[in-house]
């Protein structure tokens, strides 16, 4: 009895203690233009881009909700954290490329280079990317450091990202998770998607000239924050047997 008692006052103290030392997060706030990210739906949908409808990445969406005018933060605790870059390709005649920092200036990860020959070059699903890198994150918070090209001219910046409007630069769209029109989508998780429109054909807003999906993982370091239900009943449980010590010591 004394030992089962010894462990139960042992997992409350634990449970009491515990907390979400640091789930790496990516979160969006506003990008180079005023305000915060302005919800929306990648325009004219499937009709249009080459990531959705039948035989494609996203077969049963006919749009994608997310967020135009944004930047991407990132928020990681502790050593051994880490951001997975996949590439998806994109349906583009221009040139299209993405560059990321990792501490020594920006360079293009190998495979993440569409030429735009040929003119549509699509991963097959989204378990195969045709392209994929793993950058090491120092703990802290921050704008990720990456940046498109567009036929060797620096495009969209993160951090610098421009609304989507008539005459301005190309720009990217963000989703956490790719949904269809319903709402805003979240604008904080571990996992987001970027969409590029070059603007190659002249704003046509398709978003699906160059796509990549990036992750960060802070190392396995998270400990979830208790649930109430769970304190509620390991509580409850701790007077039961306090109760049932008192009556068979009298």
């Amino acid at each position: 009895m004394k030992r089962i008692w010894s462990f139960l006052i042992f997992a409350a103290i634990v449970l009491a203690v515990s907390t979400n030392l640091g789930a790496a997060t990516l979160n969006l706030t506003a990008g180079a233009s005023i305000g915060s990210p302005v919800a929306g739906t990648i325009s004219a949908g499937l009709a249009t881009n080459a990531f959705l409808g039948a035989g494609n990445l996203f077969p049963a969406l006919p749009t994608i909700a997310g967020y135009f005018g944004s930047t991407i933060n990132y928020s990681v605790v502790g050593a051994g954290s880490s951001v997975t870059i996949d590439f998806f390709g994109g349906e583009a005649g221009f040139h299209d490329q993405f560059l990321y920092d990792s501490g020594g200036g920006f360079v293009m990860p190998p495979g993440f280079d569409h030429s735009g020959a040929p003119l549509t070059l699509i991963a097959p699903s989204l378990l195969a990317p045709l392209a994929s890198v793993t950058f090491g994150l120092a703990s802290g918070s921050g704008i990720l450091p990456f940046e498109f090209m567009v036929n060797g001219v620096a495009g969209p910046v993160n951090g610098a990202n421009t609304l989507n409007l008539p005459g301005l630069p190309p720009n990217f769209f963000a989703a956490c998770t790719p949904l269809a029109a319903g709402g805003p989508t979240a604008t904080s998780c571990d996992t987001m998607w970027v969409f590029l429109d070059d603007d190659g054909a002249g704003d046509d807003n398709d978003f699906d000239d160059y796509a990549v999906r990036i992750h960060v993982d802070d190392g396995g370091r998270t400990i979830e924050t208790p649930e109430p239900g769970s304190i509620v009943l390991l509580s409850s449980g701790l007077l039961g047997l306090g109760l049932l010590r008192r009556r068979i010591k009298n």
